[in-house]
């Protein structure tokens, strides 16, 4: 992935825009969903040869202490890591630039 970029921002309520992403609207009764884990296969599992981002920034802010600019900015964020399955230990170079 190339030139992307993530604004994270505690709001005045103290709530952060990324925690949205992961809230639950979920309405489906708890034993339907342990119905549907117990007729699963067992756990699937994954192997990422190769992944990279380069390009990527962010912004962090704070509205409750500074609401009118970011408090701050990291650039050229890149990232590369080969090999991952999520359970052994991986190689990954990591690198960004703070302003």
């Amino acid at each position: 992935m190339k030139d992307g970029s993530v604004d994270v921002i505690r709001e005045k309520d103290n709530t952060i825009n990324l925690a949205r992403l992961f809230a639950s609207n979920n309405t489906t009764p708890k034993e339907s969903i342990k119905e549907a884990q117990a007729t699963s296969s067992g756990p699937w599992q994954y192997v990422v040869e190769n992944i990279a981002l380069s390009g990527f920034k962010t912004q962090i802010s704070d509205l409750t202490v500074k609401p009118d600019s970011p408090l701050i900015n990291i650039d050229n964020i890149r990232l590369s890591a080969s090999l991952f399955d999520g359970k052994s230990p991986f190689p990954f170079e990591a690198g960004l630039h703070v302003v």
